[in-house]
């Protein structure tokens, strides 16, 4: 924080120019204001006058003088209207004051910027949003899950959540998927039985991916419902998967569309141009079973074939080759490769990593660090993408999470012990998100949430320094 008096002068020095500025506006509006009350008070007199001068013409034959008295009223006037028109040649000003007073203004609102942007620095803003203002029904691990920066839906300035509702093993009915925002105001919410009543009863977490699959501009969203409960012992037997296709029509109006009703069981749903033609396709499972639903001309889904690209295990959606489009990357630890499909391509890199043997479990619980969740950034500014790897630990009565961090050097990943600062009593959760907090030009790192592991005390985010990612307790909260 060596730069804060360095910040602190220069908003002294600008609120010190903008009340200067304030100060000379007000002299030059007090001046134009005195001027015209002059200008006022001379007319009236005149109109008076030459109202007294129109009064006695009428009377000039009948009152001996009275032409006298009215060549000295005319004399009075006369002077008048020069004194008028002096001030008025004075008032002509006004306009290049006024030119003035406008060019100042638009000084000041500068400056009002620029206080507001070291302030920013001074103490930036930290797009964390309070799990605890929700509902507990929103399932936050999944929408996390693929992204690493904020969600806008309906094109506002306030982040967005896509929320499947969560729920008890009493529940056996398909539940809703909503989105609300980052202030809990409903956006909409999906609800399959006001379109589908008759569908059966589902896993109480819908799978759901979202993408631009008819290429409009706007979101579309794929949702899954799998299983069944036995009502009886609320166990899950997996009997089938119902898919729809909530197509926008814009302005959040949508087209619900089934697309399939298998009797395969289905973990999972993601969404992209896998087969390169141009259409975003659906993937119901794990790329590795070579089965997907192809988007014919963004008119029909077919289940067809297709050459496993990769083995899936974590993937983000992340623009990799820097064109302006979101890739598809899966970064394989297991199996050692990255795998990146493009707008264009297939682009593959070997995953050869040291310092780190991983491990992954789905069943929640780990005897040593699992890997479950992964950010891209590139943490040491050198021009290359290094990726950061989210786990926890499980030590019985007490799990937290830890984000690890692996520095690319021409594709050859090391980890780096403690590159990012560890604090197992602050907020901790599984995924990392990325922005430049401070902004100072670099990205940083943030938990996106906060509330599950305690409340604002312990909310930080990291700084992108020249010794690594160092945890940072000065921002300002929104959400």
């Amino acid at each position: 924080m060596k730069r804060l008096p360095i910040y602190l002068s220069l908003i002294l020095l600008l609120t010190c120019a903008k009340e200067d500025n304030t100060s000379l506006i007000e002299g030059y509006q007090l001046q134009i204001s005195q001027l015209n009350s002059k200008i006022t008070e001379y007319s009236n007199q005149v109109s008076q006058l030459q109202s007294t001068v129109n009064s006695l013409n009428n009377q000039v034959n009948t009152i001996p003088g009275l032409e006298n008295t009215i060549t000295s009223l005319n004399e009075q006037i006369g002077e008048l209207e020069e004194t008028i028109e002096a001030l008025t040649s004075e008032v002509s000003t006004i306009p290049d004051l006024n030119d003035e007073i406008t060019t100042l203004e638009e000084t000041i609102a500068s400056l009002n910027e620029q206080i507001d942007e070291l302030e920013e620095v001074l103490c930036p803003i930290l797009l964390s949003v309070n799990v605890q203002r929700f509902s507990n029904d929103i399932n936050w691990n999944d929408h996390k899950k693929e992204i690493q920066s904020e969600l806008y839906i309906n094109n506002d300035d306030i982040p967005d959540i896509v929320a499947p509702e969560e729920s008890n093993n009493n529940t056996i009915k398909s539940q809703k998927v909503n989105i609300i925002d980052y202030n809990n105001t409903p956006i909409y919410t999906f609800d399959i039985y006001e379109h589908y009543p008759n569908i059966r009863d589902s896993l109480p977490i819908p799978m759901v991916s979202y993408n631009d699959l008819n290429s409009d501009g706007n979101y579309d969203f794929v949702i899954s419902y799998m299983g069944e409960y036995h009502k009886e012992s609320s166990s899950i037997t997996f009997t089938g998967t119902n898919t729809f296709l909530w197509l926008s029509k814009g302005n959040l109006e949508f087209d619900v569309i089934e697309l399939y009703d298998s009797d395969i069981p289905q973990f999972g749903v993601t969404t992209f141009d896998f087969d390169l033609d141009g259409f975003v396709d659906i993937l119901p499972n794990s790329m590795q079973e070579g089965v997907y639903y192809k988007n014919i001309n963004n008119e029909t889904f077919v289940r067809a074939d297709i050459e496993p690209l990769f083995i899936s295990e974590f993937y983000v959606y992340f623009d990799w080759d820097m064109d302006g489009y979101k890739d598809f990357v899966n970064i394989g630890p297991h199996n050692k490769l990255i795998t990146i499909i493009t707008k264009n391509n297939v682009i593959r890199i070997p995953f050869d990593n040291n310092g780190w043997n991983f491990y992954y479990t789905t069943q929640g619980e780990s005897n040593e660090w699992s890997a479950e969740r992964v950010t891209i950034i590139d943490g040491d500014n050198d021009g290359d993408w290094d990726i950061v790897f989210g786990g926890f630990y499980d030590e019985g009565e007490n799990t937290y999470h830890e984000q690890k961090y692996f520095q690319n050097n021409n594709n050859q990943y090391s980890y780096i012990y403690n590159y990012i600062e560890h604090d197992h009593t602050l907020n901790n959760m599984l995924k990392v998100w990325v922005g430049d907090i401070d902004n100072d030009g670099d990205d940083d790192l943030y938990y996106p949430t906060y509330g599950e592991f305690g409340g604002k005390e312990s909310v930080f985010w990291w700084e992108n320094t020249n010794n690594g990612f160092v945890i940072n307790k000065n921002f300002k909260l929104i959400y």
